[in-house]
């Protein structure tokens, strides 16, 4: 498992950078995510959507972190939006150190501003969670800026805690190889926009480490097939799925069909062997699921006739009404800028070059996974949920299109909650190109990792530039830009950077060491058979699918011994 503690520290690490490289509240909707946890620490409870407001503390906080001058917006030096005239970031003097109150010292009049806090259309889950921490940690008497960075740094371990690790166990399920299931858990790394969302506030981090939780007890439960345990640890996954945000709604149908899917494929023979096994413990799941947080969403049908009640009226754009071909080409686009890098307020894409890169990497990787019969019922329910989330964004940001005349909610982040199945997917396609090309799985997962670590040490870099180097100056006042609004002084930065060059030595060691010993194995060291997790033989295709696939006992694709880590 030493692989997949690397793969959490990285991503971690990355996301602490992150927090620590964004300007204050530069990040969506960070102003009313903080306020939301704000507000319930300091007891003043979940208003109804469009009844709560947001803090004068908070609405100051902004205006010290330079966000805002006098209340008018500023924009960073690689913004696309403004204009020659607009106030810059980069012309903004930083906030001395001694000027940097805290949250309770901002909140001098304990008054609203008439600026609508619309996080209160989302279940409180992630809210509660952060107010918590807020609250034990007395974060409300640190510098604003350091408490925003805390509240950053939650959201950063959710994350680094489960999403590898359930890249790691879905992968593994779904290919039968502990080497794939060590590859997928760099996937994250490939995925820049990641540590970015996993360095701000906001309660995507909460929807993201659940729904990976969610994606690897399915994929256990369908291809381990169905216990007490991880049947109890999946209805608990979508119990707590319903708690964060409404994007993780689109995965409840694919953990509803995947039960009975596990029973048939473990118990197999007529409807009569496994159908009334299958509906007991779908009921049991899904009724579970829905005691513990289901009813928040029917609450909010029978209270203001919708799922997710809109918290303020969008005022009508000027935009003509696109066809749904000319809309679906501007969703692609916006989809994978924000999916892959577009940080600030979504004023800031990375180079097409770079993402458009890593979206034909996924699109070519999990459709090689995809193309395998071998445990199709988890590959169908893989595509199931891709379908249903993507569909549905798409729906909505259309629908949305045509009713407001802008182009709301086209955020790649929203399809986050499918990081998991995404990465098992190109574990699984790496594991078909390996076997044709005969290449070492050692190879495979030394070379995602290393390629991840590059793909998000560019996206750093590409962040720097956009948020520091403004044109016609030089990258050392940049620095010196940086530098003047960090929460931490250099030396905390420099450990910061230390702690990801360490792990990256970690790292080409342990591939080193595991290299060595895989040549070892090649010229006739006794090897285990290759991880399985199957806990039936193999019939028909499968079997057909797996002895074509093999490889022989003595050397097999990352199986050695030592390799078990």
């Amino acid at each position: 498992m030493w692989f997949v503690v690397l793969a959490s520290l990285l991503l971690l690490l990355v996301s602490l950078s992150w927090a620590a490289l964004t300007p204050g509240f530069r990040a969506p909707d960070e102003v009313q995510h903080l306020n939301s946890v704000v507000r319930l620490a300091e007891g003043d409870g979940w208003p109804k959507p469009g009844d709560a407001f947001v803090r004068e503390e908070v609405i100051d906080a902004r205006e010290l972190s330079g966000s805002t001058q006098d209340g008018k917006r500023t924009y960073l030096p690689g913004s696309v939006n403004g204009g020659p005239d607009s106030l810059r970031f980069a012309e903004v003097p930083p906030t001395g150190v001694a000027e940097r109150e805290s949250l309770d010292g901002l909140d001098d009049e304990p008054t609203d501003t008439r600026s609508i806090d619309q996080m209160t259309q989302h279940p409180p889950g992630y809210y509660a969670l952060a107010a918590v921490v807020y609250d034990a940690a007395q974060v409300g008497e640190w510098r604003y800026d350091r408490a925003l960075f805390l509240l950053r740094a939650l959201g950063a371990l959710m994350i680094a805690v489960t999403v590898p690790v359930s890249c790691f166990v879905a992968a593994r399920e779904l290919t039968g190889l502990e080497w794939a299931g060590r590859l997928a858990a760099f996937a994250p790394l490939l995925v820049p926009q990641l540590g970015f969302v996993g360095g701000s506030v906001t309660n995507d981090a909460a929807a993201i480490a659940v729904a990976a939780v969610l994606w690897a007890a399915l994929l256990k439960v369908l291809c381990s097939g169905p216990s007490r345990r991880r049947l109890l640890v999946l209805g608990l996954a979508v119990a707590a799925a319903l708690w964060t945000k409404g994007t993780a709604l689109s995965l409840i149908p694919g953990a509803f069909l995947a039960i009975p899917l596990a029973y048939r494929r473990s118990r197999g023979g007529a409807l009569r062997d496994w159908g009334r096994p299958a509906a007991v413990s779908t009921g049991l799941v899904m009724a579970g699921a829905f005691v513990l947080g289901g009813w928040w969403w029917a609450l909010n049908i029978v209270r203001f006739g919708s799922l997710q009640p809109a918290a303020y009226y969008t005022p009508q754009g000027a935009m003509s009404p696109l066809g749904i071909f000319e809309f679906a080409e501007i969703f692609a686009r916006r989809i994978r800028q924000s999916f892959f890098g577009d940080i600030g307020l979504l004023e800031a894409p990375m180079p097409d070059w770079f993402t458009l890169s890593l979206l034909w990497v996924f699109l070519v990787l999990c459709g090689v996974g995809l193309l395998s019969r071998r445990r199709l019922g988890a590959r169908l329910i893989i595509l199931l949920g891709l379908g249903l989330t993507v569909g549905i964004l798409f729906t909505t940001t259309y629908s949305a299109h045509l009713h407001t005349l802008n182009l709301p909610g086209l955020q790649g982040r929203y399809l986050f909650v499918l990081i998991v199945p995404l990465a098992a997917l190109l574990a699984a396609g790496l594991v078909r190109i390996g076997r044709v090309a005969r290449l070492s799985g050692v190879w495979l997962g030394g070379g995602v990792a290393a390629v991840g670590l590059v793909v998000a040490l560019l996206g750093l870099g590409f962040g720097f530039r956009i948020y520091y180097v403004e044109p016609g100056r030089s990258w050392g006042d940049a620095v010196d830009l940086f530098l003047g609004w960090s929460p931490w002084s250099p030396i905390v930065i420099a450990g910061l950077l230390s702690s990801l060059v360490l792990c990256a030595l970690a790292l080409a060691l342990l591939l080193g060491r595991v290299s060595a010993l895989h040549e070892l194995g090649s010229v006739g060291q006794p090897v285990p058979a290759p991880y399985s997790t199957d806990r039936r033989p193999l019939s028909g295709t499968d079997e057909r699918e797996a002895s074509a696939g093999a490889e022989p006992a003595s050397v097999p694709a990352g199986g050695l011994r030592h390799q078990q880590n």
